[in-house]
């Protein structure tokens, strides 16, 4: 009875707190306006545009590879708020099939209140308000780590979502040094099989983006913005960019051979907060592996007191993420990423059994 009692709180806390974002977005001026970039630049290929050539209501531009704007192109079926209300409902199931997929056979309850947790950070608000996609890439990722049946050969989801925004490739280093070289080599060949169908259909495109505007950084932002959560924008305060590329792929060497022997949680939560950290410009809802990260202290070899006063202080560092500072944005991002590792199960990821996995899905 105790048990169900805390499964329906937890669960309605979380949806409570999700429908209140998914309504304050509704209503913020100009809403998901990272959507309707990915919608003018998605019906650009129907008009005969360039992908990188239009621009959102907001002035952005479309920054993700050419094969994105395929994937994209169905949210361009609805009207802008329509489609934006089921994007933040999608991403909102999305986070719920995480949670269930870190803590497998716990209870539901477990389920409810990190969901709850994660819904209070700054990375999932700002998924929703701006209508990102990065929750659906993280699920595709998770699936890919985490499920123990697969119909489909592993890796293929990370090479899939690596194709509609490159950070996940991070995942493919992380894959070699665990040994598990044959997903890494179907992620990087999923990514390349996409990337080569993608510019068949847009070759101008493609060459454009490969060649010039993949390396032009302002098309993101400026790496020095205050509002830059990566090791690259820390840096750019005290020396030049070299540096921060110096620092960033120390960090990532580091980072990799620490969570080598992580746990598939850990493993996920760790590498996905780690391609925040290298990558020249990482913006607040990137930071969505904080989900992860939390399912790694819950099922953390410490005290339950420990493990709750440690998802406490994550998540209110998250929640109160500051907006004006980047290097103590980085400083909380590296916290969490050094905290998971510590605190989490150190078995490999491989060496989970199918009998300890549970359920892929919730039942």
């Amino acid at each position: 009875m105790r048990v169900r009692l805390l499964t329906l709180v937890s669960s309605s806390a979380a949806t409570v707190l999700a429908g209140l974002t998914i309504a304050t977005a509704v209503g913020r001026s100009g809403p998901f306006p990272d959507l309707d970039v990915y919608r003018v630049s998605a019906r650009a290929i129907g008009l005969g545009k360039g992908v990188y050539d239009v621009r959102g209501a907001n002035g952005g531009p479309f920054t993700y590879p050419p094969f994105a704007a395929f994937v994209l192109w169905p949210f361009t079926l609805l009207p802008l708020v329509a489609t934006g209300v089921v994007l933040a409902t999608a991403s909102c199931g999305a986070a719920v099939t995480i949670a269930r997929l870190c803590l497998r056979d716990r209870p539901w309850w477990l389920v409810g209140v990190l969901c709850a947790c994660a819904f209070e950070t700054v990375p999932f608000r700002t998924t929703i308000y701006f209508g990102q996609i990065g929750a659906l890439l993280m699920v595709a990722v998770a699936v890919d780590l985490l499920a123990v049946r697969r119909r489909w050969p592993s890796g293929l989801l990370i090479g899939l979502a690596a194709a509609v925004k490159l950070t996940p490739l991070m995942f493919v280093p992380y894959l070699f040094v665990t040994g598990r070289r044959r997903e890494a080599c179907t992620a990087v060949l999923t990514f390349v099989g996409a990337t080569v169908a993608a510019a068949l259909a847009l070759p101008a495109a493609s060459w454009r983006y490969w060649t010039s505007a993949l390396w032009e950084s302002k098309r993101v932002g400026a790496i020095a913005s205050i509002h830059n959560r990566s090791v690259w924008g820390a840096m750019s305060s005290v020396g030049p960019r070299s540096l921060g590329a110096l620092v960033a792929l120390i960090v990532a060497v580091v980072g990799l051979w620490l969570l080598r022997d992580a746990s598939a949680v850990v493993a996920l939560a760790g590498v996905g907060l780690l391609s925040c950290l290298v990558s020249p410009i990482a913006w607040s809802h990137h930071v969505v592996w904080v989900l992860p990260a939390l399912a790694g202290l819950a099922v953390a070899r410490w005290p339950a007191y420990v493990r709750v006063v440690a998802i406490a202080a994550v998540t209110l560092a998250f929640a109160r993420w500051s907006s004006d500072q980047h290097l103590l944005a980085l400083v909380e991002c590296a916290v969490a990423c050094a905290l998971v590792p510590v605190l989490g199960s150190q078995r490999r990821v491989h060496e989970i059994s199918a009998s300890e996995a549970g359920s892929l899905l919730p039942r």
